[in-house]
């Protein structure tokens, strides 16, 4: 038979086994053809195909070099190196086939698109941002594409922008469901829940399996006083990460523990404390400070700073955190992780007028995790040193057993932001188990930013290290003066007793 009407023939019967999904198959035939066509680009191609399929990422790149070595430069050729090197977590290796992809071929939609997904995982998002403008505008089309370039512009704050491309994604799939849930996250991130939870009510019907959308969808039954369904929706996100965990799936930790809190904090708010407490054990994880003191042995105490004031005594603790670079890796981390960036919330809800800020949330577990949040750990400890030193102070504070830290939170203010409204740590039924106040500023501030304590005329001016504890009661109602220049960067969270 003619060499050619063979090839012909093992190519369609390949395919079959494309066809059918069965790579196995297709593997083997493809093998065992190789001995007579040795230097047949498209099969080795097919067998970098089939071996992706099955898993086998090594074979499959080595495969797909094979057929480079062989004279195929095509740009579906280096993405699909790269493609195998991303299954690899060979991520910088990976960038660079992709890059080559487009330099090979300018329209090569895919590649660009790939290119700017590195690009966002590596956190260079003005890269991703472009990249993914380009493969739309090659293939506007495209839902995937409109979906991915709305996420990045968020994460630029470009929220305009995202929200156009998320509409681009609903008119080319009015059902399709990531789009949907990432309109419902912005409106729930303005504050507007009822238009957050059409969204992500449309978003869950098609993707019922998504436990993102129910987590969030609890959190806006929440707010919108619909309590039955915000425990449900909780309830129904822990069920389908705990069967994927059943069924050896890998799940997000960080995901799984955060429903865990947000079902505490509802049954906190509700007046069950022993099942929220449970659960938020499970969920942030909390600090015990009588377990640091234990363990820690002899330490040190830091030294307090006297805050000069005419009411005295005021019950406000102050020290010195004599360490620049643990300052400015937070705030560096901060800025490193804008992904976590959030509006400041009151009680739940957005209200910018009354506290204007960017925050990101740190839970307790992450701190002793392999997480690059693992750098503030010194900084809790520091936190605990301070209260163990104010116990000193005030020796009633020993009777208080089992005082711990939960989740607490980093905040940065630009020129014009504060949390301009008066309040205290505690003020609703949720809060009652703080007993203080921490806070730390993290830089020096040029002008403005100063916190005061309206009961006592005190006003503390923001310096780094500065570090200060406070009851949380109403007697310490307290305010954040207006940025004037510069930035504002502070740590700030809650001791309380369990």
């Amino acid at each position: 038979m003619n060499e050619n009407l063979v090839k012909d023939k093992l190519v369609k019967e390949i395919d079959l086994f494309f066809d059918s999904r069965d790579f196995s198959k297709a593997e083997k035939i493809i093998l065992g053809s190789l001995s007579s066509f040795p230097k047949e680009i498209l099969l080795w191609n097919k067998l970098a195909i089939s071996q992706y399929n099955l898993h086998k990422y090594e074979e499959s790149l080595d495969s797909f070099k094979k057929a480079y070595e062989l004279g195929d430069n095509s740009a579906k050729l280096f993405n699909n190196i790269g493609t195998s090197l991303l299954a690899l977590d060979r991520i910088h290796e990976a960038l660079e086939y992709f890059l080559k992809s487009i330099s090979c071929d300018q329209k090569f939609d895919v590649g660009y698109f790939n290119v700017a997904n590195i690009y966002r995982e590596i956190k260079d998002y003005q890269k991703a941002y472009n990249h993914f403008k380009t493969a739309c505008s090659i293939n506007p089309k495209n839902k995937i594409y409109q979906n991915n370039l709305g996420l990045v512009c968020r994460l630029l704050k470009k929220e305009k922008e995202a929200i156009e491309a998320f509409q681009r994604a609903l008119f080319i799939d009015n059902n399709y469901s990531f789009a949907l849930g990432n309109m419902g996250f912005i409106y729930h991130q303005r504050g507007e829940m009822e238009k957050a939870k059409d969204y992500l009510e449309k978003a869950s019907k098609f993707d019922a399996e998504n436990p993102i959308y129910k987590n969030i969808l609890g959190t806006i039954y929440k707010k919108l006083d619909m309590d039955n369904q915000a425990v449900e929706s909780f309830e129904q996100a822990i069920f389908l990460l705990e069967n994927a965990k059943n069924n050896n799936k890998k799940i997000d930790e960080r995901l799984y523990r955060g429903i865990k809190t947000n079902l505490g904090n509802y049954y906190l708010s509700d007046g069950d404390f022993y099942t929220g407490l449970k659960l938020l054990e499970e969920g942030t994880g909390y600090y015990n400070i009588g377990n640091f003191k234990k363990n820690t042995g002899k330490v040190i105490l830091p030294n307090p700073v006297k805050i000069n004031s005419k009411n005295e005594p005021h019950f406000i603790g102050m020290w010195e955190l004599n360490n620049d670079d643990l300052c400015q890796n937070i705030i560096n981390l901060f800025e490193k992780r804008n992904d976590r960036h959030g509006q400041g919330e009151i009680g739940g809800a957005i209200k910018l007028d009354k506290k204007d800020t960017i925050d990101i949330s740190i839970d307790i577990f992450e701190l002793f995790s392999e997480s690059e949040f693992s750098i503030i750990n010194p900084y809790i400890n520091f936190i605990s040193n301070c209260y163990m030193q104010y116990c000193e102070d005030w020796p009633f504070l020993e009777r208080f057993k089992n005082v711990r830290i939960g989740r607490f939170n980093l905040q940065k203010y630009h020129v014009g932001q504060h949390f301009s409204q008066i309040h205290s740590e505690r003020m609703r039924l949720n809060e009652s188990l703080r007993l203080f106040a921490f806070m730390t500023y993290l830089n020096d501030v040029d002008s403005g930013g100063e916190t005061t304590f309206n009961h006592y005329g005190i006003k503390i001016k923001p310096k780094k290290g500065i570090t200060l504890i406070w009851p949380a009661e109403w007697t310490h109602a307290h305010a954040g003066l207006a940025v004037e220049s510069g930035e504002k960067y502070i740590a700030t969270g809650w001791i309380e007793m369990h």
